[in-house]
């Protein structure tokens, strides 16, 4: 069996939408309701409320490898609110800037884990958010630990194959992306 470098691959969810913050640039206002964090050393997840944001970022700046889905453009940003962890010196593979970078567009989790791994994910942020206003814990975590497996699990065909793929817009043609995380 080969050596792989252990990473972590980390995702959250928020407590206010987009709008009720006045928009993107007040990301840190938004709230975490949860994280989940996946641990590939241990092969374990770990959920993380709010009042434990602390204890996340101390995980997340002692991870020798940070995977996630859009994490630099928001889930860090949203984690600012927290503390002064520096993320940009942190090493993080964000599969949507290789996306961007490889195809010139964003996609989103969906897509990309319907056509590479005939996988969907099983809510959307707008729900979750529904989910934390209306106190319903479990759907909330639930969902949030699946969209991190889901994430390890693109992460993980990428580089086993040097590849992901996804559906052009009509949903018609499937197409594939070189990458190189």
């Amino acid at each position: 069996m080969s050596q792989h470098q252990s990473y972590i691959v980390f995702d959250l969810e928020t407590q206010r939408r987009i709008d009720e913050v006045g928009g993107r640039s007040n990301f840190h206002q938004l709230g975490m309701s949860v994280a989940v964090l996946y641990d590939s050393a241990s092969d374990s997840t770990e959920v993380y409320r709010e009042e434990q944001a602390n204890l996340l970022l101390d995980r997340l700046g002692s991870a020798p490898l940070i995977v996630g889905f859009n994490i630099i453009h928001f889930d860090f940003p949203v984690l600012s609110g927290y503390g002064a962890l520096d993320f940009r010196t942190l090493p993080t593979v964000d599969l949507m800037q290789h996306i961007v970078e490889s195809a010139g567009f964003r996609l989103s989790l969906d897509n990309l884990v319907r056509t590479t791994l005939n996988a969907q994910k099983s809510a959307s942020g707008l729900q979750a958010i529904q989910w934390f206003q209306d106190g319903n814990w479990q759907d909330l975590i639930d969902y949030c630990h699946d969209d991190v497996l889901l994430t390890r699990d693109l992460y993980e065909f990428g580089k086993e194959h040097g590849y992901v793929s996804y559906f052009d817009r009509k949903y018609r043609v499937e197409r594939k992306i070189k990458v190189a995380w």
